[in-house]
Order: structure tokens, then sequence, then C-alpha cells
């Protein structure tokens, strides 16, 4: 059997019925495949997916001419297909194609005339007014659900929007169709007032923003005789208040942003790692611990390195530590060596913006596949190769929001310049793996070898599609891990209840950084509850620094899932940081 991850030789471009060429797009097949399962009366977007790619594997050894006409491609796909065991699709689809020549145009249907509802806004109103909501705060949730439903209508096509509904997968930042999902503020920020640089960047990013290098600007304002840190702190609890954004706050870095290193190559910083010269950076990164901590929608984010578990520096952990038990949203970076350092969710120096955020909910294809008549029993090595397929769909999104924003981005030019939205990456996460793994083995990966090499498979298989099929339509896209550690029902039942808390935590975090060490990156959540002391908390930090390869520990109170799926009980273990 070929290799599912092995690009097929398609065509690069093919001639439409009026004689136009034009490049060949693998996703039309799948789109016109979908159609046909809804002429059917079952909407299946995976399974047009999957027929597509087994399509695509016979397309060069079929066709004897390098660009072939649409007529030939729906001749193969109407024979593939039926000789797949889909006889009354390929009847369909074949139907739908000859239609289509006949009137000389694509048939298509809409979301109304499909009889879905364009708006719940009207439908959910009166809930909204019931549950207290008043004023400006039910304009807001009205324009929310106006532009969600605006995104599965303009940006997604049907397909998608039926997989997202489904519950299959999840499409992230539908009330920003028109904005990036996050970015890197650049050093142009840094000379604005704050709160203004945040205004602007609402024109770019519609869910958060990272202010790198903080301690730096704030540092070079007090070298001019100015105390910048109760302006920083106000600037910056105004600007997410007015704009609903929510800023990472990365501090302690050992290394600093590269526009740093530009603007202060003289002798207040002569290099980019910590040392003496860097005594000050450090305070102020400190200071401004102290004073942002507490803001509203601020997630700091505090990296830590060899040097600061030094004996010396004991005093200093704990101070950041007692800071974190109490803070409303606190992560911990590992900069480990030859590793980037994350400085959010898919955002690296380097990598300055996310386009879009996708969730593959594994169970959910479990399910769909065991819906299917004559399925036979799907075992792990059947499940990594449907895997393909569902990392190809989340491929499909990413590529359909870049194609929305290139075609609306000409008001926005620092949107399209230098390539800025060409170098967005799409980030996938994959959503219930726990469940997924003792599906198949009947054990927990904390504590079952066989268990965590099926989910570092399965994660494997996801960043290499990811990374193979991206590459050839010049999108990044990465897997980033999200494992939860908060009332986890495995780990309570594998564990005696004497040991449930240490045991549990430790094979816990020893799991998550083996799928970090896999993925390159991730985030593991762990309950407050674990860490109820500042000592304990040091003493989790020091054991996920120097036993596994954990990216980042995000402290968590409580559990903050934000999938929208019609089946919660699917993602128990799923938090979004």
């Amino acid at each position: 059997m070929a290799d599912p991850l092995a690009p097929a030789p398609i065509p690069e471009w093919i001639h439409k019925r009026d004689g136009r060429l034009v490049p060949f797009d693998t996703d039309r097949i799948s789109r016109s495949l979908f159609a046909a399962t809804e002429a059917l009366g079952r909407p299946d977007a995976f399974l047009a997916r999957e027929l597509t790619d087994s399509i695509l594997h016979f397309l060069h050894a079929e066709f004897d001419v390098a660009v072939p006409t649409t007529a030939q491609l729906a001749e193969l796909i109407a024979k593939v297909v039926r000789e797949l065991g889909q006889p009354a699709l390929a009847h369909a689809f074949a139907e739908g194609a000859a239609r289509k020549e006949a009137e000389g145009k694509p048939t298509t249907i809409s979301a109304a005339a499909s009889g879905e509802p364009t708006c719940g806004v009207a439908h959910d109103a009166p809930r909204w007014v019931q549950a207290g909501e008043r004023g400006q705060h039910l304009v807001q949730r009205a324009g929310e659900a106006a532009l969600r439903d605006y995104s599965l209508r303009a940006v997604f096509t049907r397909d998608l929007v039926a997989a997202h509904r489904g519950g299959l997968l999840t499409l992230f930042g539908l009330e920003t169709p028109f904005e990036l999902d996050s970015m890197v503020l650049g050093p142009a920020a840094h000379g604005l007032r704050l709160s203004e640089a945040l205004e602007n960047a609402r024109r770019l990013a519609g869910r958060a923003v990272v202010l790198d290098g903080p301690e730096l600007a704030v540092t070079e304002a007090a070298s001019a005789g100015i105390d910048p840190l109760a302006e920083f702190a106000r600037g910056l609890e105004l600007g997410l208040r007015l704009t609903g954004l929510r800023a990472v706050v990365p501090l302690n870095r050992a290394t600093t942003p590269a526009w740093a290193n530009e603007l202060a190559a003289g002798p207040l910083f002569p290099d980019s790692s910590r040392g003496g010269a860097d005594h000050d950076r450090t305070r102020w990164a400190e200071r401004l611990l102290e004073a942002l901590n507490r803001i509203d929608r601020a997630c700091i984010q505090w990296s830590l390195d060899e040097r600061d578990f030094h004996p010396d520096q004991r005093a200093r952990l704990h101070r950041v530590a007692e800071v974190a038990l109490h803070a409303s949203d606190f992560t911990f970076v590992f900069d480990r060596p030859r590793k980037p350092g994350a400085l959010g969710d898919g955002l690296e120096r380097g990598h300055s913006a996310v386009l879009a955020r996708v969730a593959l909910h594994l169970p959910a294809l479990v399910e769909e596949l065991g819906r299917r008549p004559m399925q036979p029993p799907l075992d792990p090595p059947a499940y990594l190769e449907k895997l393909v397929s569902l990392a190809r769909l989340a491929l499909s999104a990413g590529m359909q929001k870049r194609d929305f924003l290139r075609r609306h981005g000409q008001n926005l030019p620092a949107l399209t310049r230098s390539f800025f939205l060409d170098r967005a990456r799409l980030v996938v996460v994959p959503a219930g793996l726990e469940r997924v793994v003792q599906r198949f083995t009947g054990e927990s990966l904390y504590v079952s070898r066989t268990a965590l090499g099926l989910a570092r498979q399965i994660v494997q298989r996801l960043q290499e599609i990811l990374r193979v099929d991206g590459r050839s339509v010049l999108l990044d896209a990465v897997v980033d891990p999200c494992l939860s550690l908060q009332d986890d029902e495995a780990a309570n039942a594998v564990f005696p209840a004497v040991q449930a808390t240490v045991e549990a935590l430790r094979a816990g975090l020893r799991a998550a950084g083996a799928l970090h060490a896999v993925s390159e990156r991730g985030i593991v959540l762990l309950p407050r509850t674990a860490a109820a002391t500042v000592e304990q908390l040091a003493t989790w930090l020091r054991f996920t620094w120097e036993r596994t390869e954990v990216d980042r520990l995000r402290i968590s109170a409580e559990k903050t899932d934000e999938l929208p799926a019609p089946q919660p009980r699917l993602f128990h273990e799923y938090e979004t940081p």
C-alpha cells in the first residue's frame, strides 16, 4: 500500500470545460464529493476527504497527459469512488457533474438555501437577556453571533462547516473573520503608548498579542529618567479592556528579541545572554511581574532555564512561585537548549503570527468510523492511516482562512507587507488523545509504555502530514498538544487514593514531556490544588525541568474548556490556554 504521507504526483494544471487553464486544486474534489453526500441526504465531510486522498493516488497512473481536463477528472472520480464501495455516491457525483456541464456553471448550496439558520442572534437574544446580559454586553454577544455565522458562510466551505458542526473538528476564531488569530507586537509598538499599540494590533489580531521584551522597554524608559511601571500597567489594562484582546507577557527570557539587540547595541545590552549587564533587566522583570499579575486578560509567561534552579536563585524562584499561585493566568516556559522557546500558542521568535487554530477531536473520528456499515474492527494502524485525512481537513481550513484574508486584506497593507500573512502559522490541537489511547490499549498513557507509544505515534503522524502537505501549499502548520491534569479521571482510576496526587501528576508530566518532545511544543495544565504552597510549586517546577521535556506549564485554577462541541464528554481532558 502506498504511504499516504508521500506527496501524490498530481497535475499542476487542469483544463476547464470552457478551455481555460487553471491551477489544479485538490480541495475542489473533496468539496464536490461532499456535495454528492449532501445530495444523498448524508453529509459526510470526512468521507469526502478520505475518498479524495484515495483518488489522488490513482490520478498520476490514470492520465497519459500532463494536463487533464475536468471531464477526464470527473470520470476518474466516479470510477474510483465506485470501486471503493460507494456506488450510490459515485452515481450522485456523476449526476452532479453532468448537471454542471449542462448548465455550464457549478451548482452550490448556500446556508440559507439549505434550510440552516443564517444567524442565531434573534433566536439566542431572549436567552442572553434572561441570563443577565444588558447594554453593551448584549450588543457584543449579538455581534459575535453574527460574525460566527458570517465566518461559517463566507470563510469556510460547506464540508468544513459540516465537520465543525458535527464535532469532528473545531474552527476557532469565528468571531474574528478578518483578523489573524494572534501575533507578536513589533518594536514600533514599544515606541507608542501601549493602549494605542494594542488598538493598532486589534486590526490584525483577533484573539491575542504577545508583548515580547517588555522589561527591555521599561528599562530603556527608566534610563531616560522616567518611571514607566504604572503607565505600562495602566496602558495594558485599558488597551485590553477596550480591544477585548488577550495579552501574553513573556518575562525573564534568557535572550533578548532581535529588535532590542538592534536598538540597544551600545553599553546597556552588550550581548543577548543574561549576565552582569542584564541586572537592570532582571530587576525590572520582577517589578513587572508584581505589577501585571492581577490584570484581567493578561497572561504572564515566566521563562525558566538552568540558572533559575541554581541554589543561589532559590529565594527568587520562590518569589515567582508565590505570584504564580495568586495570579489569574500564569504560565511557566522552560527554555531548553536548542529549542526556540514559546511566546504563546504556536508563536516563537521568528514565527510572529498565527493564522488560525483548529482542534481535531480524535475520539469523534473513532465514533465516525464505527458508524460505517461493514466497517472492519478498527485497530491502531488503521486509525493512524485515517488520521491523514483528518489532518488534511485542518490544513484546508488554514488555506481557506488565508485565501479569505488575501481577498479582503487590501485595506490592511500591514497584513500583506513583507509576506506577513504568508508566514503566519496554522496551529492544530489534538483533543481527546488520552481517551483514544485508552480505547485502543485499555491502558492510560500515564502508566503504560504501550499506551504512551501509541499517543506519540498519533502526535507524530499529525505532525508529519501537516509538515509535508503544508510545505506543498506554503503553509507552516504545527501540532500543539494540550494535556490537562485537572481532575483527570484516568489518573485517579489508575493510582491508589493515597498516591493519586503525587504519582499521577508525576506520570502525567512525564507523559506530556514525551509528547512535547515529538511535537517540539505543547502545554500542560497543572491544577492549582496540586501546588497549594510555594514550596510544592517550586518542587514541581524543578521536577518538570530535570525529569521531563515539557515545553510549557500553566497553573490552572479550574477548567476553561472553550470547545463549542456538541458532545462535550468527548473532550473532557482538553482545555485551551
